[in-house]
């Protein structure tokens, strides 16, 4: 579950090589907001000093320094929400009938939640039970407690080299990671007023993808419109 699937370079030749049928969910979100949550993760990890709008002025230029895509992963923040591009991408690919496309927002509001999950399991022809707890709110905006502790998490893979050395198997050193990060971290409140601190060409830019994709999507995203 990954929306580099999408964005980095011949991952979904990969899977076209690799998985004779796939079928792919993709759960849009308006691009700005998609940004500015990619923007606090990366700040949340210690990636990020900038400010948002400093941080997407100097987007271009990182993207061009960047042989070991560091910057590719972590400030991309207007690239990735450019999404009618990575949509063409996916339908150069893949037929129509093997891909979902669903709205962020509906995720926010009980009744649309259990609309969602229906169309999922109808997609994934799989049949459908009234036994999920709706209520779950997983993946929220943090920030770290310690910065040293965060620091040793993120930066320089110190933590991972050092589990890889004395826990041979990776997916108990992944959970090792993650529980310390969750004892490290604690819920980040979102500025609300964010988008009035960004440069008009942002704004533009979200407005001109919501655009673009307009044609190519069964559900109404003109509230994402600014």
């Amino acid at each position: 579950v990954d929306p580099s699937y999408v964005f980095y370079p011949n991952a979904l030749q990969n899977i076209k090589k690799y998985i004779p049928n796939p079928k792919f969910i993709i759960i849009l979100r308006q691009p700005i907001e998609r940004s500015y949550s990619h923007y606090l993760m990366s700040k949340a990890r210690g990636y990020e000093s900038l400010s948002f709008n400093e941080a997407l002025l100097k987007e271009n230029e990182r993207l061009l320094n960047d042989n070991e895509l560091f910057n590719f992963s972590n400030h991309s923040y207007i690239k990735r929400s450019r999404y009618y591009d990575l949509i063409c991408k996916v339908k150069s690919e893949f037929k129509m009938s093997q891909i979902l496309y669903l709205k962020f927002d509906d995720l926010k509001i009980f009744d649309h939640k259990k609309d969602m999950m229906k169309k999922i399991y109808k997609f994934l022809d799989l049949s459908f039970y009234h036994n999920f707890n709706y209520d779950i709110h997983e993946n929220k905006s943090w920030t770290y407690r310690y910065k040293s502790i965060n620091n040793i998490i993120y930066q320089k893979g110190l933590l991972r080299s050092f589990l890889k050395g004395i826990i041979p198997f990776e997916n108990v050193r992944y959970k090792i990671i993650n529980y310390i990060n969750y004892l490290n971290s604690q819920e980040y409140i979102k500025d609300q007023d964010y988008l009035s601190n960004i440069n008009d060409e942002f704004i533009k830019i979200n407005n001109h993808e919501c655009k673009l994709l307009l044609n190519d999507i069964n559900f109404d995203i003109n509230d994402w419109i600014i």
